[in-house]
């Protein structure tokens, strides 16, 4: 007995033919292309003697071509390096490069300042700018002629080593009080606006945390870390600290503002770099292979992120329409 369907095939038990959707046929073929790809992949080494499989990578999220994708784009970022020093600047700088963008937007909602002022006081030259802006507004409307001390300040707490942002914005704020006093007001912190001031003071410290991360070794890192983590220590067993701005004791004001910028960034980018100290301080050797998939593992976390902000936007969209 014949039968034109293809998608049927007779079954003798049944005495007749049983009628296969081809659907099945494509999901399994579909399930198969997709174990062959996570296959192709493998285990991915990481630093520090980390690995992560591709399955797991499938499970979180991260798709076969997501993956070969970010890969891609490590590979690109790293380019070709020529020694161990200069494949593990490249990687540093390429996870910080990364993650900076979030971070000064996450800094800008923790500190609730403009997300515009805040990607100002990144630039080289975007500190002196807000500074002249809030001496202007504050009333003092030849800004311009303490030009020289407002550089002067700017040098001398970028110079300083083995300290904070938190620290280099103390200067800033007695560069603010001297400049206060300069113009003629006898009670500096009293005339000032408390939240103009605590702007530009977070805005200070901002510039200063930006400019303490342009370092060019895991070993830098954690080094500034470890400053950190002292700062803190040290601080810690207060249980309340005098305000920068009114100078009115509140819980833990310092501890608050003492970690640095890579506390904002997302958490692929924390972890990578938290494996690549521990890499260096175990003294491991940083394979090309290595650096890539950190990078690529960062790359893709970002991606997941960002499917994960998408996918709950179209549900919120989702739930109002209904």
């Amino acid at each position: 007995m014949s039968n034109e369907n293809h998608n049927a095939i007779w079954v003798n038990d049944l005495d007749g033919y049983v009628y296969i959707d081809s659907s099945d046929y494509e999901r399994e073929a579909e399930v198969e292309a997709r174990h062959a790809a996570l296959r192709d992949i493998g285990e991915i080494s990481l630093c520090n003697g980390k690995a992560i499989s591709s399955e797991l990578l499938d499970e979180r999220g991260i798709e076969p071509h997501e993956w070969k994708w970010a890969f891609h784009e490590a590979e690109r970022t790293l380019g070709r390096s020529s020694s161990d020093k200069e494949l593990e600047k490249a990687l540093v700088q390429a996870l910080i490069s990364l993650g900076r963008r979030y971070a000064v937007r996450r800094y800008a909602k923790w500190e609730k300042i403009p997300v515009s002022s805040a990607q100002t006081a990144t630039l080289p030259m975007g500190l002196v700018a807000l500074l002249h802006q809030f001496l202007s507004g504050q009333g003092f409307k030849n800004s311009e002629q303490f030009n020289p001390s407002i550089r002067q300040s700017l040098l001398e707490a970028a110079a300083l080593e083995d300290v904070t942002a938190y620290h280099r914005t103390s200067i800033v704020q007695n560069l603010i009080h001297e400049i206060a006093g300069k113009s003629g007001v006898s009670q500096p912190r009293e005339c000032l606006d408390r939240e103009a001031t605590r702007t530009m003071l977070s805005l200070a410290r901002l510039h200063f945390s930006v400019l303490e991360l342009k370092v060019d070794s895991f070993a830098h890192l954690s080094k500034l870390f470890t400053a950190y983590r002292k700062a803190r220590h040290s601080e810690g067993f207060r249980q309340f600290d005098d305000s920068k701005i009114t100078g009115k004791p509140i819980r833990n004001w310092r501890l608050r503002h003492l970690r640095p910028l890579s506390a904002f960034m997302p958490f692929s980018i924390r972890y990578g770099i938290e494996r690549g100290i521990k890499h260096i301080e175990a003294d491991l050797k940083l394979t090309r292979d290595i650096a890539t998939n950190e990078l690529a593992l960062a790359q893709a976390g970002i991606l997941l992120m960002r499917k994960t902000v998408y996918w709950y936007a179209g549900e919120r969209m989702r739930n109002k329409a209904r």
